[in-house]
């Protein structure tokens, strides 16, 4: 239903990000686990969410500019 109203940037980035997002948390949890192996522990639970708010906030700005 995104393709409703025709074809566009932001309607194909929908599609992409939604698509793509069975493929976030195993690449939080490898990151996660290559901390953790490198005795960064705090860095290791905080990675994930660091990482996930970064691509909402570059989606987010990306959106408003209309790329």
């Amino acid at each position: 239903m995104a393709f409703d109203s025709g074809v566009s940037t932001e309607a194909g980035t929908f599609v992409i990000a939604v698509c793509s997002y069975p493929i976030w948390p195993p690449g939080f949890a490898i990151a996660s686990w290559i901390a953790y192996a490198r005795k960064k522990h705090r860095l290791a639970g905080i990675l994930p969410v660091l990482v996930l708010i970064v691509i909402l906030a570059l989606s987010s700005f990306f959106y408003s500019l209309g790329v």
